[in-house]
């Protein structure tokens, strides 16, 4: 995505937030026959109170207990808000149909949206094991790759919830785990005990961090992710394991011209197609590139890779951020073949902001890579 169209999907989630929150505002003061100014004041200082949950997310300042609750239950507000308006205009579709009493009107909408809520809320914190088969030519014996990515460890979730991952990631019993960023989101639980689950892996495990483990401190992610002792931590670097060849990317532009993460400075920063020009490695292994925007797939292609390894989109996590992300990213979540590549993009072993999911599914990748 260029810097005019990144800036213009910027703009236009911000003025629909607003124009949302107007509808909110409007509606709710008209079901509860009121003047819209205290629906405007309660409203408009949950969605603020969210707002700003979500942006101190991985600020310093939200480490401690008080700031674990603003952030949790302030971004679960702003997602229950957004339930609510879709509530509103269900209601009001259907009231076109058949007339309906403004006070029923008004509990239908809250017990639909109590019941979506509680939906998107169990939703997400199911992590479902999917399963997918590829093909390469230079694969001389199946393998099998397990992909965690965007755990978003922090004050979305922690150690019970990274054991209950784990346990399932022994049970698939793969040959190698890679984990493609975004590991941690917040200073809250930032510290060892969080990813304890992750020492008893006893097979190769490779981590790159994505654009969230930059917010709070790259280099002490890394730092924390290389004391487990099992955990390679790759940076623009190449290894092989089992007879597969890993590259591991920082998390970058796909070119000079590309402003997909919002970094102005892509044009003097390392991106895909550079590092992979430079990068030497044996086109009769079978590749697999792991980054953690899914951006940049022709560079990989043209590399001679077979597999490439991305996250970060949640798949959209929840309407209508589902419709921005397939606008935002050449592909947005599951399994894509561009001639001799396959491009995965995981929708997350975890969830940001709401912890919500409708119509996508926190999962856990287990990848088979098959002779041809």
């Amino acid at each position: 995505m260029n810097h005019l169209a990144a800036t213009l999907v910027t703009f236009g989630v911000f003025a629909l937030m607003i124009a949302l929150l107007v509808y909110l505002i409007m509606r709710t003061a008209s079901l509860l026959d009121c003047r819209p100014l205290w629906p405007a004041i309660v409203l408009t200082l949950l969605f603020a109170a969210g707002m700003a949950g979500m942006f101190l997310t991985a600020s310093p300042s939200t480490a401690n207990l008080a700031g674990h609750l603003l952030v949790t239950l302030g971004s679960n507000t702003v997602g229950v808000l957004l339930i609510l308006v879709c509530s509103y205009v269900v209601v009001d579709l259907a009231g076109l149909i058949t007339p309906i009493p403004r006070t029923t009107r008004l509990a239908i909408a809250a017990v639909l949206t109590l019941t979506v809520a509680a939906y998107a809320f169990a939703n997400a914190a199911h992590v479902r094991v999917r399963h997918v088969q590829v093909t390469a030519a230079n694969v001389a014996s199946p393998k099998r790759i397990v992909q965690l990515t965007d755990l978003h460890l922090g004050h979305n979730r922690g150690v019970r919830h990274l054991r209950r991952v784990v346990d399932k990631v022994e049970a698939e019993k793969p040959d190698i785990v890679v984990i493609t960023g975004d590991l941690f989101d917040s200073h809250y639980r930032f510290d060892s005990t969080t990813l304890e689950p992750l020492k008893s892996l006893s097979m190769p495990v490779f981590f790159i961090a994505g654009n969230h483990d930059g917010y709070i401190g790259v280099e002490r992610v890394k730092r924390l992710v290389r004391a487990t002792g099992n955990i390679r931590v790759l940076s623009n670097e190449l290894v092989v394991a089992d007879s597969l060849q890993i590259i591991g990317l920082d998390n970058m532009p796909a070119d000079s011209a590309d402003h997909s993460t919002f970094n102005k400075k892509a044009t003097h920063s390392p991106n895909i197609a550079s590092v992979l020009a430079t990068m030497p490695f044996d086109r009769t292994l079978p590749t697999i590139v792991l980054h953690h925007i899914p951006t940049g797939a022709r560079y990989v292609e043209a590399a001679g890779a077979d597999l490439y390894l991305c996250g970060h989109t949640h798949g959209g996590q929840f309407p209508p951020v589902t419709w921005l992300d397939n606008v935002m990213f050449e592909y947005n979540r599951g399994l894509h073949k561009r001639d001799s590549l396959y491009v995965y993009v995981s929708t997350g072993t975890g969830c940001t902001g709401p912890q919500m999911r409708l119509g996508t599914h926190a999962e856990i990748a287990v990848i088979d890579l098959l002779p041809e």
